[in-house]
């Protein structure tokens, strides 16, 4: 259901803010864990552990931090390696930063009306851009990336090389060289 994942879901041109970065590095502390024992009084991160809620616990040691977990968490079992798979991973990388910046409260709740009863929702579009509920903002370009646009979902070679020149010839002074077709 995506009001759990929440919108958008992070990934493949997610924004993060300093603020957020921040937190992502944040070591993450639980007094009291034993690699065999979790009690203890314990932070809402440490909590948010204790849930397991997609099997990440079996990859945190105290101390690390969430692109740690997150690293462990993507790269125990080898994509490809499906037949060997003793756990699996079975989750598009959107929804792995989409989990961890919404359930680890990476950044601030989003503002937008729809979410205010969600409170996992920690992911804002980037000017109501939004293509999940009704195409939106900069993802009404659905299939063709317009001219001059900041963000594209569908970039064309074609459409990079006339950005490219259209800049050149507005800025000509931040080339420094000619790009060939081909």
């Amino acid at each position: 259901h995506q009001i759990n994942f929440t919108f958008p879901f992070g990934g493949f041109g997610s924004i993060l803010s300093e603020g957020a970065m921040e937190n992502l590095f944040q070591s993450i502390d639980c007094p009291g864990w034993s690699d065999e024992e979790r009690t203890g009084e314990n932070s809402p991160l440490c909590n948010r552990l204790k849930e397991d809620t997609v099997w990440e616990l079996r990859h945190f040691e105290n101390g690390m931090n969430l692109v740690e977990i997150m690293y462990r968490y993507t790269t125990a079992e080898k994509y490809g390696d499906v037949s060997k798979w003793k756990t699996g991973f079975c989750m598009h990388s959107d929804w792995v930063i989409g989990y961890f910046v919404n359930y680890y409260n990476v950044s601030k709740h989003v503002v937008h009306p729809y979410y205010k009863d969600v409170p996992h929702a920690r992911i804002e579009s980037y000017k109501e851009s939004e293509i999940y509920r009704k195409p939106s903002g900069f993802c009404k370009n659905d299939r063709v990336c317009k001219s001059g646009t900041e963000l594209c979902h569908r970039v064309t070679p074609e459409f990079l090389r006339e950005e490219t020149e259209r800049l050149r010839l507005k800025a000509p002074d931040k080339f420094r060289h000619d790009v060939k077709d081909g």
